[in-house]
């Protein structure tokens, strides 16, 4: 790059455009960081839903146990009547929870919510059992023998209820999980945008003040010092100086070749 052959105006729009141009550069790094974060948000925000959803999920799965004890306590008609609607209700939030938590899930969650749902139909498997238990012997007279039936209709149950909730507690902790991992990476990301901004800032600030001392000092300054120097020596008639800046192209120049023509009249009215 030869200074020599730009024009002043052309040198200082130059050194504009660099300095527009890093600050283009910053913006769009705020912009895309921006982005990011809003991203990570949104991921953050998914990832808490889906824990709260989960942790209902679970709550739900425990009512539903709760009901079927429920039953074994007390196996009366009017029992049976008011679980039934209790466990369809529950049921019903169960599978509106699961298809929301299938919408938002990744690959490796609809594994889990896969082996929710198959500990899910298990179960209830063994709360229809339970039902049916009440239905035959919630108006026997020996209600002391029938509740052991019931009660042990609840017993056998356990263990699915324990595999369901097990399984429900694995996704709500695997979400709980990722929501913290989430709200780190949102700080993480916000925490690296304030320092790739800053220094930015900083190297464009120094790149440009550096840029504007070469450019102000080699291609303004230091050229139109010498052109001074010159025509001081020509107004103390020294025509031997060396006219600077003869075949520049710039103002610079077109100073010089003024200068040149001056020292050779100067000599032609000497000789």
């Amino acid at each position: 790059m030869n200074l020599s052959n730009w024009k002043i105006r052309t040198k200082l729009l130059t050194l504009v455009g660099i300095m527009a141009l890093i600050t283009v550069v910053i913006a769009t790094i705020g912009v895309v960081s921006i982005r990011d974060i809003v991203a990570t948000n949104k991921d953050g925000d998914v990832a808490s839903g889906e824990a709260l959803l989960s942790a209902q999920l679970e709550q739900n799965v425990l009512a539903l146990n709760r009901a079927e004890y429920r039953m074994g306590i007390d196996p009366s008609q009017k029992t049976l009547d008011d679980v039934t609607k209790e466990v369809a209700d529950e049921k019903k939030m169960i599978d509106d929870r699961k298809a929301k938590l299938r919408a938002t899930a990744d690959e490796e969650q609809r594994s889990m919510l896969d082996k929710v749902d198959e500990a899910y139909k298990a179960y209830l498997v063994e709360v229809e059992d339970t039902f049916d238990k009440v239905r035959q012997h919630s108006n026997d007279v020996s209600l002391g023998d029938a509740q052991k039936i019931i009660v042990s209709s609840v017993e056998s149950s356990r263990p699915k209820a324990e595999a369901l909730r097990g399984t429900t507690r694995d996704y709500a902790d695997f979400a709980n999980k990722r929501a913290d991992q989430s709200s780190a990476a949102a700080e993480h990301t916000a925490k690296t945008v304030q320092t790739l901004m800053i220094s930015m800032s900083v190297i464009g600030v120094l790149l440009g003040v550096a840029l504007g001392y070469l450019m102000a000092t080699f291609g303004i300054g230091r050229p139109i010092g010498k052109s001074v120097g010159n025509l001081n020596a020509l107004a103390k008639g020294d025509l031997a100086v060396d006219i600077f800046g003869v075949g520049r192209k710039d103002e610079i120049g077109d100073i010089a070749d003024a200068l040149q023509v001056f020292k050779d009249n100067a000599l032609t009215a000497r000789r």
